[in-house]
């Protein structure tokens, strides 16, 4: 007999390999501020929580312009910095991926789990 398999399942696979992959990489990453935690997160006016994976230099350019914002400064984040800084991480992780064998493991291993994902969810 043939089971089906569980998307949430094959969610949680992806969700894993993707936080593999970025502990990897912050291992090799000499940059704090471009290391990427992943992590289940509430969104501002609810409970649910979602799968984030986010860089540092995000997280802090956001909680500045919060921050701001509260102390009547108005809201300013800085978007154009965090899509500057969106290409510079794109760039040291494909020197990583291109350096080290195991973080280039890790990506093909997410490939590969988001792929069965979407396959499952398209037999549906």
């Amino acid at each position: 007999m043939v089971y089906g398999t569980s998307l949430g399942r094959l969610q949680v696979k992806v969700f894993k390999a993707e936080e593999k992959l970025f502990d990897i990489f912050n291992s090799f990453n000499s940059d704090d501020d471009y290391d990427v935690h992943c992590a289940y997160e509430e969104h501002l006016g609810s409970r649910i929580k979602v799968w984030n994976c986010t860089p540092n230099y995000e997280k802090k350019i956001t909680s500045d312009a919060a921050r701001d914002f509260l102390e009547g400064k108005g809201l300013n984040t800085n978007w154009g910095l965090v899509l500057i800084k969106e290409k510079h991480l794109l760039e040291k992780m494909k020197e990583q991926v291109e350096a080290h064998p195991e973080l280039r493991e890790a990506r093909n291993a997410l490939v590969l789990a988001k792929h069965k994902l979407e396959l499952e969810r398209k037999s549906r």
